[in-house]
């Protein structure tokens, strides 16, 4: 399932408009609607935003389905790294910027109280 695809299937499932959830990510409607078709692919941080407005992990909107019990908690890391990777914003010595680190430690942080949620909602 592409993103756009999973955009779609989320806004169906929690009735909401693509206004809403572009007012939610902070980006504009179009934006959403160009995704959704296919004509635009979602930007690391854009989907960084999509994680933290809709409450689902990075990994979820990076690596296809949800992953439950088995889900590993290096997933949605390595999708952000190698997604940095892929746009130059690691270099081939595996230098990590200011910038770039403190976009990982973001992840990670948001990774982790997604964890302790999912922990707390099945006890």
């Amino acid at each position: 399932m592409t993103l756009g695809e999973k955009i779609k299937s989320f806004r169906i499932e929690n009735k909401i408009t693509q206004k809403e959830l572009a007012n939610m990510v902070g980006v504009s409607r179009t934006n959403i609607a160009e995704i959704e078709g296919g004509r635009l692919k979602g930007t690391l941080k854009f989907v960084n935003k999509l994680a933290e407005a809709t409450n689902k992990p990075l990994s979820y909107w990076a690596n296809g389905n949800e992953i439950e019990k088995s889900y590993s908690t290096y997933d949605a890391l390595n999708v952000l790294i190698d997604a940095m990777i892929d746009s130059g914003m690691i270099k081939n010595d595996g230098k990590i910027g200011e910038k770039e680190g403190k976009l990982i430690l973001a992840v990670l942080e948001k990774e982790v109280v997604l964890k302790i949620k999912k922990r707390e909602n099945n006890k």
